[in-house]
């Protein structure tokens, strides 16, 4: 029975281990995944905020696109503002076209339909304003500042709808920014309970691996002690009696010395021959047939 229990204690053991080999593994890919997640959302951050950025300098660069058509009435000089003007739009152009290419670019990757569609307005307001401007240049070189001003009003009006669609493209840029964010916190916080999890698992895979080594020590120290009795045991019975062991068909396996020095046999003499050339022939065969019965049972006689 103890055989038996320390075997299914070992395969428990086993066990444990394969448990904790398991559950270590699977936390090291939870953390990867982590940290990937990390760099991911950091690397995505920084995208967005490189756009950000980008409407920032669209709209510096609409007011200089949109300065020239107010400044001309200060200046009176229309050649050189109308320079201005060309300079302000073609930088404005090229940029606007660069930025417009890149978030087609990450069009797929991002979902950026709602803030292309939010951007291409951006330019068709652009589109009327630079109109507007050129009419205002048109109508102050043929001296009619009159009508000019009344279209620097709506030039003024028109600027301040670019920027109102500048501002609109940002916004949307921001929600897709934090829906992403937002998406990236829930599954970071699910990875973490699961990190925790394995973490909670492996500390009672530890604790568990802790108790079966402390009953293991109890097991090998009572097997110990046993061990230790039996040889005493059995020291105190070659001492003081004769002993001769049999297997299931009556042939001598162990004999003690007392056995040897009082039957005058040697042991190689003895073991493997059959126990019934030792028979005196003093007791009746009753007396070996309850011999036989007891020893067949597995008990001592």
């Amino acid at each position: 029975m103890k055989k038996l229990n320390i075997k299914n204690w070992k395969w428990i053991y086993f066990g444990l281990a394969l448990l904790d080999v398991v559950a270590v593994g699977t936390s090291l890919v939870i953390n990867h995944h982590l940290v990937s997640q990390y760099s991911e959302t950091v690397q995505v951050s920084e995208f967005w905020t490189a756009r950000l950025e980008t409407m920032e300098n669209l709209q510096i660069l609409a007011s200089e696109v949109n300065a020239p058509g107010n400044d001309v009435f200060d200046s009176k000089n229309t050649k050189k503002e109308r320079e201005r003007f060309v300079k302000a739009s073609e930088k404005y152009n090229i940029y606007y076209r660069t930025t417009m290419e890149d978030l087609k670019s990450h069009r797929n990757e991002y979902s950026l339909e709602k803030a292309i569609a939010v951007y291409e307005e951006v330019q068709l307001k652009m589109n009327v304003m630079t109109q507007k401007t050129e009419e205002i240049f048109n109508l102050f070189e043929s001296n009619r500042k009159d009508q000019a001003a009344s279209q620097m009003a709506t030039m003024d009006q028109k600027y301040a709808q670019l920027r109102e669609a500048l501002i609109a493209s940002s916004k949307e840029i921001r929600k897709i920014q934090n829906d992403y964010l937002h998406k990236q916190r829930e599954i970071s916080q699910r990875l973490r309970f699961f990190e925790m999890v394995f973490a909670v698992f492996i500390a009672l895979m530890i604790i568990g691996i802790v108790f079966y080594v402390t009953v293991i020590l109890k097991f090998m120290s009572k097997s110990f002690k046993e061990k230790k009795m039996a040889e005493e045991q059995k020291k105190a019975l070659d001492a003081a009696a004769i002993v001769a062991i049999t297997d299931t068909t009556g042939k001598i396996t162990y004999a003690n010395q007392k056995f040897f020095d009082i039957t005058g046999y040697k042991k190689e003499e003895i073991v493997g021959m059959d126990h019934r050339i030792i028979n005196s022939a003093y007791h009746p065969q009753e007396f070996f047939q309850e011999l036989w019965q007891t020893i067949s049972s597995g008990t001592i006689w």
